[in-house]
């Protein structure tokens, strides 16, 4: 099983942002689009992990502490950089940081190692098949926020020329 651990955003962000972005996927055939209600943040990519160590794993996701927060869509982005990106993103602005502490530790404690690279909390709206220029980028803000309450562990089901389809497997609720 591909599994992450991942906020999901309200369909209403969903929604903003797909909006937002019409002109940039109207002009750039040459980008991956993220479908609109496969929107989220990912805290922790866990990989393939075998249905035996599901049980342990949501054990341990039910020790993950966090209190409620206020997350806000902040400016659209170009990673690495606007002359030749590779991932296009939403970043984000709210303490997450309670969140992707605790979830570490007991991720670490089950024996996934903490990602090399610092994390940036971010919204993927689209990946280039080739790096290079794109059209239309950035995209107009949009002025979203709205209250965390919960995590989710999520499957990825893998599906050639459509795109990742998500499943929520458990929930994790602020406390």
């Amino acid at each position: 099983m591909r599994l992450f651990v991942a906020i999901s955003l309200p369909s209403e962000v969903q929604s903003d942002i797909h909006r937002a972005l019409k002109e940039a996927r109207q002009r750039n055939g040459g980008v991956r689009w993220v479908r609109s209600e496969s929107y989220h943040v990912t805290l922790a990519f866990l990989g393939e992990v075998a249905p035996s160590g599901l049980a342990a794993l949501q054990g341990a996701l039910g020790r993950v502490v966090f209190g409620r927060f206020s997350a806000r869509l902040g400016a659209p982005k170009a990673v690495p950089n606007v002359r030749r990106p590779q991932v296009l993103w939403y970043g984000l602005e709210g303490d997450f940081s309670q969140l992707h502490d605790s979830l570490g530790k007991e991720l670490g404690q089950m024996g996934f190692p903490p990602d090399s690279r610092p994390w940036t909390p971010h919204v993927t709206v689209g990946r280039l098949r080739k790096p290079g220029a794109i059209l239309d980028w950035p995209p107009p803000n949009v002025e979203a926020e709205w209250e965390v309450t919960e995590s989710v562990l999520m499957q990825s089901h893998l599906r050639p020329g459509e795109g990742p389809r998500y499943e929520v497997l458990h929930g994790i609720p602020a406390r």
